[in-house]
């Protein structure tokens, strides 16, 4: 370690390819021209990163008897290296705490890791010169703009923790430190789209609890050059339950339905993808596309009552319903004519994907690309 970095991890380290994410903590890579497994320590979505054919860092498993022989540590973008270990950031925080790298904690130090309180656990406890502090710290993987945001899927556990924080018996002032890697970011704020519970929650304890951010500059061989705070944007959030979303639909055979006065369409196997929107009640709308049981009333309906929604995408505070649409039209080609269009020129608003498209790079360039936009300026 010195006074401008330090190494997270030891090598040797292997490159290799992603074939898929096939469960959620075990992934087939292919290093070398042959294939092998790969155990992911992240519970999150990760979905703008986990992408076929991303360059990933491997690092053989410590315990020789563990079935899984490799461990996936980074995902190496082209403009910033992921750590995809989400444990692994609890090592980055207390290697920079220690050497004072982080802005905010210097002339902290650590007095106690994995701290208990009540029904918690706590990453750490800290002695500071204002006193003591009671550290949580979060990893952020999704960059939107140049924005990083988090969490990547709802989180009860994250809420109850910022609540937490504020418990008067607390050993010493709340803190949440999020660390950043991968693409430049140059604020945070917290993801209201993907989770707005918890984006109300972080406003809330805002002016009770310590918010910090900062970005973590790291090489593929695990060394950390630096670590720089960003600032916590939140002015720029408007929590409403109104926007545009997307919502995922896989027909896994050759189907023919009545798709109310459209009359009967067929639909050949795979997945489609429904652009719709909401003025109010985003997210009773969105939960409606992936339940069977309503009353049929849009085209949607007809389709969603036979194969319900498998995954959706909520841009809040914006209405880019028809242009999401054409740019998901643009990159499939195909598409159910006037299916979900009849209030507006569109050729259609349900588009489909011989394959899943939440493995097409362009697909999720497109999101986020809206998302980035979605009622707040960023960057």
């Amino acid at each position: 370690m010195n006074s401008t970095g330090f190494r997270l991890l030891d090598g040797p380290f292997l490159q290799g390819r992603l074939i898929a994410r096939r469960k959620r903590f075990i992934t087939d890579v292919q290093v070398n021209g042959r294939q092998i497994e790969a155990y992911l320590a992240n519970p999150g979505r990760m979905f703008n990163i986990m992408l076929p054919g991303a360059r990933l860092v491997l690092k053989r498993a410590d315990a020789p008897h563990r079935r899984l022989k490799y461990d996936l540590v980074a995902v190496d973008m082209e403009d910033g290296v992921v750590v995809a270990n989400s444990a692994m950031l609890n090592r980055v925080a207390a290697m920079a705490i220690t050497a004072g790298l982080v802005p905010p904690l210097r002339g902290c130090r650590i007095l106690r890791a994995e701290m208990p309180f009540k029904r918690h656990r706590f990453d750490f406890l800290l002695e500071c010169g204002d006193g003591p502090r009671v550290l949580e710290v979060k990893s952020s993987t999704q960059t939107v703009g140049r924005c990083s945001m988090f969490p990547d899927a709802p989180t009860i556990r994250g809420r109850s923790h910022l609540k937490a924080l504020t418990d008067p018996d607390l050993p010493g002032k709340g803190a949440v430190l999020f660390l950043l890697s991968g693409p430049r970011s140059d604020c945070f704020m917290p993801d209201y789209h993907t989770d707005p519970d918890f984006a109300r929650t972080f406003m809330d304890v805002a002016n009770q609890v310590d918010m910090m951010a900062c970005r973590v500059d790291i090489t593929p061989d695990m060394f950390v050059r630096d670590i720089v705070q960003v600032p916590v944007v939140l002015d720029r959030i408007s929590i409403g339950d109104t926007g545009t979303y997307a919502v995922l639909f896989q027909v896994p055979e050759d189907v023919r339905l009545q798709v109310g006065a459209l009359g009967e369409r067929s639909f050949p196997k795979g997945w489609y993808v429904y652009a719709g929107r909401a003025i109010r009640g985003l997210s009773a709308r969105v939960a409606r596309h992936r339940s069977r049981s309503k009353r049929l009333r849009w085209h949607v309906d007809y389709l969603s009552s036979r194969f319900p929604g498998v995954w959706s995408y909520v841009i809040r505070g914006r209405d880019c319903e028809c242009e999401l649409a054409t740019a998901l039209r643009q990159i499939s080609g195909q598409w159910v004519p006037g299916f979900g269009s009849s209030d507006c020129n569109c050729p259609s608003h349900l588009i489909f994907f011989r394959h899943d498209p939440r493995l097409n790079a362009d697909f999720v360039r497109v999101l986020e690309g809206f998302r980035a936009g979605g009622g707040v300026w960023i960057g």
